[in-house]
C-alpha cells in the first residue's frame, strides 16, 4: 500500500453519508458485543456531546456540530475488514459522515475537541503503515487540514489532544519506548519529543508512579500537557504534569 502526503484542505463529501442517531448508537452498540478481535489493534468508539452544544434542560442538540461519533464498520470480527467512520450530529437531528478522505482507517481513530465545530483527529496506524496521519477542521469536518506524527499513535482513546484547533496547542502520545510524549510546534507536520515514560519515570512526580507505561495525554485549562500512566506502585495516582 502506498500513500501520498498532500498539502492544503481536504474537502469532505457535501452532504453525503446522512444517517440516524438510532442508525449510528445501533452500530457502537453492535460493537460493544461483537468486536473483540477489532479491539485489541483499534480504540473504543466514542460519542461525544459538548455541554455547550446541548439545548438547556432539554439534552437536545443545538447548532451544527453539536456531537460527534467515531464508529467501527465493516467486518468487526476481523480487525483487516473493520474501517472506522466519522460522523458528526447537525441541526435537525441528522448525522453527516464527515471523515477525513485519503487515508486508511483499518487502525482506528482517536481524537479531541473542545467546541461543536472543530476537532483534531488521528489515524491508528495498520498494515505496513509506520507513521501516524492527522488531520484537524474547524468547520463541522466540511473540510480538513492534513498533518502527520512520523511515529504511530499509541493505540488508546486519549492518544491526541488540542486545546483548539487552529490556533491551540496540541499533544499526542505514540508508541515509542512503552510511550512518548510528542508537543506539536507550529504546524500538524512538525512535532518534537516532551517526554519519554523512561524521563517521567526519572523525574520527582514520576517517581511517587514508577509509570510501566503511557496511557493518555490531555491539556490543562491554561494549556499545560498532562500525562497520565499506568502506576507500578500500588495505590499511586498516574497523573503528571509539564
Amino acid at each position: 500500500m502506498s500513500l501520498r502526503r498532500r498539502t492544503g484542505s481536504w474537502r469532505g463529501p457535501a452532504a453525503a453519508g446522512s444517517l440516524c442517531a438510532g442508525a449510528v448508537l445501533a452500530v457502537s452498540a453492535l460493537a460493544g458485543g461483537a468486536a473483540s478481535a477489532a479491539a485489541r489493534t483499534a480504540p473504543t468508539p466514542f460519542l461525544a456531546v459538548p455541554l455547550a452544544s446541548t439545548s438547556a434542560g432539554t439534552g437536545a442538540p443545538a447548532g451544527a456540530g453539536a456531537a460527534w461519533a467515531d464508529v467501527p464498520m465493516g467486518n468487526l470480527s476481523q480487525p483487516l475488514d473493520t474501517f472506522w467512520q466519522l460522523f458528526v450530529l447537525k441541526a435537525g437531528g441528522r448525522w453527516l459522515l464527515v471523515t477525513p478522505p485519503g487515508v486508511a482507517d483499518n487502525g482506528g481513530l482517536v481524537a479531541s475537541g473542545l467546541d461543536t465545530t472543530s476537532l483534531l483527529v488521528g489515524f491508528e496506524p495498520s498494515g505496513n503503515l509506520a507513521f501516524s496521519p492527522i488531520a484537524s477542521s474547524t468547520d463541522s469536518g466540511l473540510s480538513w487540514t492534513p498533518g502527520v506524527i512520523e511515529s504511530p499513535l499509541a493505540a488508546l482513546p486519549d492518544a491526541i489532544a488540542t486545546s483548539g484547533t487552529g490556533s491551540g496547542r496540541a499533544v499526542a502520545l505514540s508508541r515509542q519506548a512503552g510511550g512518548t510524549v510528542l508537543v506539536e510546534r507550529g504546524s500538524l507536520s512538525s512535532w518534537s519529543r516532551l517526554a519519554s515514560r523512561a524521563a517521567i519515570g526519572g523525574a520527582a512526580a514520576g517517581r511517587r508512579c514508577s509509570p510501566v507505561r503511557l496511557t493518555a495525554v490531555a491539556l490543562s485549562a491554561a494549556a499545560a500537557p498532562l500525562v497520565g500512566a499506568a502506576c507500578d506502585r500500588p495505590g499511586a495516582v498516574g497523573i503528571v504534569s509539564e
